[in-house]
């Protein structure tokens, strides 16, 4: 993979089985001079995913084998961090939450002009990047952004993609309350109330690995009718 201080990605993964639209991504990112593979199924895709050889993964969910959602779950149950942008012509709200609830970093909806793909891409990185730069403190905790992994002494807890994004917010903002609709907008992209149960259903994930490290779970507190805050410790 690329160092991480560039400020673009070297090496793309498509998962993409139609073939007009395959080629027409793979012809777009060589001319722009990423260095593209493309896999035409779950199967392929999977094993070069799990290789680690690239920088990011764009993923069909329509696949001739399993779906694209499967692929990106697998990916994330074995640990593998390579941010993944999903391509589907499902482009309903609902939709693009499971998405990221399976743990893509980014959801695009067919047809996207190919100028549109390349923006998301950097956007991505540029996002990555700025994660991984560094392990964060708050009072006993140690936030790993390279790993998503949060530290408590000796114990650790492995993050899902967005409980990581949700922590590492609280932890730029320790004291600052965040309410629920910022969050889901920051964090999946929507401005749909109707999801903030998404929300909710973090924050206790979160409260019951920092139970399970040892630590104190109201550290992230609600506040009532408004959102949480991670109090400053």
């Amino acid at each position: 993979m690329q160092d991480k201080s560039a400020d673009r990605p070297d090496r793309i993964l498509l998962i993409e089985d139609e073939e007009p639209v395959a080629q027409g991504i793979m012809f777009q990112l060589q001319h722009l001079g990423y260095r593209a593979d493309l896999c035409r199924n779950g199967t392929l895709g999977l094993q070069a995913g799990l290789r680690q050889e690239h920088d990011i993964v764009v993923l069909d969910l329509i696949l001739p084998d399993f779906d694209g959602l499967t692929l990106c779950r697998k990916l994330r149950e074995e640990k593998i961090p390579t941010p993944i942008i999903i391509t589907s012509a499902r482009g309903s709200e609902l939709d693009r939450i499971t998405g990221l609830e399976a743990g893509a970093d980014d959801y695009l909806s067919k047809p996207f002009a190919l100028a549109e793909l390349e923006a998301r891409i950097r956007a991505v990185w540029r996002r990555t990047c700025s994660l991984n730069q560094h392990v964060l403190s708050h009072g006993p905790m140690r936030l790993d952004c390279e790993t998503r992994e949060l530290r408590l002494g000796e114990a650790v807890e492995r993050l899902t993609g967005k409980e990581f994004e949700l922590l590492h917010l609280f932890f730029q903002h320790p004291g600052r309350v965040l309410s629920r609709q910022g969050l889901l907008h920051r964090i999946w992209g929507s401005d749909n109330t109707n999801y903030s149960r998404n929300v909710d259903s973090h924050i206790s994930r979160l409260r019951a690995k920092l139970q399970r490290l040892g630590g104190d779970p109201d550290w992230l507190e609600s506040v009532y009718a408004i959102g949480f805050r991670l109090r400053r410790l």
